[in-house]
């Protein structure tokens, strides 16, 4: 039998697993950004989030990307105050 946090691990998204992936999922941009996964690709088909990247029949973002997203969203709420 495995360790009761092991099995927890598996739950977890890889950014919450303190790894640093350059490809993210929906639940991995979801955690980065405090949103639900359904509230991720809302604001995708919107445009308010850049799109994603198919890798297969996967959809993954850069986190380059996502970190640039957020900066931009931190600069433009200062230059609105």
């Amino acid at each position: 039998m495995k360790p009761k946090q092991e099995l927890s691990d598996r739950r977890l998204s890889s950014v919450e697993r303190d790894s640093k992936p350059i490809l993210l999922t929906v639940r991995d941009v979801a955690f980065l950004l405090r949103l639900g996964e359904r509230t991720v690709w809302r604001l995708c088909s919107i445009g308010e989030l850049p799109a994603p990247i198919s890798v297969g029949r996967s959809k993954r973002w850069t986190r380059r990307i996502i970190e640039k997203y957020v900066a931009e969203k931190i600069a433009g709420v200062d230059c609105e105050r």
